[in-house]
Parts: C-alpha cells; sequence; structure tokens
C-alpha cells in the first residue's frame, strides 16, 4: 500500500507536531517546514500529495507562496488559517488559482484526516463561485 506524502508549512511549531505525530501514526509520510522558504525549496525537491500551508506565514508573500506551489502540476493546497475572514478575502481577490481546501485553527485532528483524504480522494472542498 502506497503511502501519501504531506508537507505541512506552518510557523507555529507546537501545531506542527500535532499534526506530524497524528499523520504519521495514521499512515502517511510526513514533512514539516517552519517557514516559507523551506517550504518552498521542500516543494522545489519534492512532490506531495496534499500541502497543508499556513495561510498568515511571515516572511514570504503568502500569495507569492501558494502561486509558486501551484506552478508545479498536481500539488493540492490546504490553507490554514486563524482568520474566517481569509477565505472570503481570497475568493475575491481574482485569483486564477484556488486551493482545495480552507480550514480554521483550532481544528480537530480528525476532521483534518478528514480533509486530506477527500482531498487527495480528488474532491475539491473548496469551489470557486465566481
Amino acid at each position: 500500500m502506497t503511502r501519501n506524502k504531506i508537507l505541512i508549512i506552518d510557523d507555529e511549531q507546537e501545531l506542527i507536531n500535532q499534526l506530524y505525530f497524528f499523520l504519521d501514526e495514521k499512515g502517511y509520510i510526513v514533512q514539516c517546514c517552519i517557514d516559507s522558504e523551506d517550504g518552498l525549496k521542500a516543494v522545489l525537491e519534492n512532490d506531495y500529495d496534499v500541502i497543508l500551508l499556513d495561510y498568515n506565514m511571515p516572511a514570504i508573500n503568502k500569495s507569492e507562496v501558494f502561486d509558486k506551489i501551484k506552478e508545479k502540476p498536481n500539488q493540492k493546497v490546504i490553507f490554514l488559517s486563524d482568520n474566517c475572514t481569509d477565505e472570503a478575502k481570497f475568493r475575491v481577490s481574482g485569483r486564477e488559482n484556488y486551493p482545495e481546501g480552507f480550514v480554521y485553527k483550532p481544528f480537530d485532528l480528525l476532521e483534518i484526516k478528514a480533509i486530506i483524504d477527500a482531498v487527495i480522494s480528488g474532491i475539491n472542498i473548496y469551489k470557486s463561485t465566481t
């Protein structure tokens, strides 16, 4: 059985640890990056089934990080956000690319697993209405 690869890009070490141990225990191959620059480097060097990307990362502009990830074919992104208005802002930004999901912190670990599994199965839980 093939194990799915997950990349977590988030600046909250405690959240990274929780996600890493939970997803590893559930059978995923998990790689973690604490900043955007390391995350982009990992994306360029590897293929992932899903990328969990903190929407409010410091340093590089979040739109720039997302766009660079989406330049690589078949990279599925789920944004992690602590602000429920981020999704609305993203929707009205007039962007060409959209993430496959938006999840709000704090979230239940079983919820994030269900969303990851849905995205891996090809279900886009975030659909643009524009």
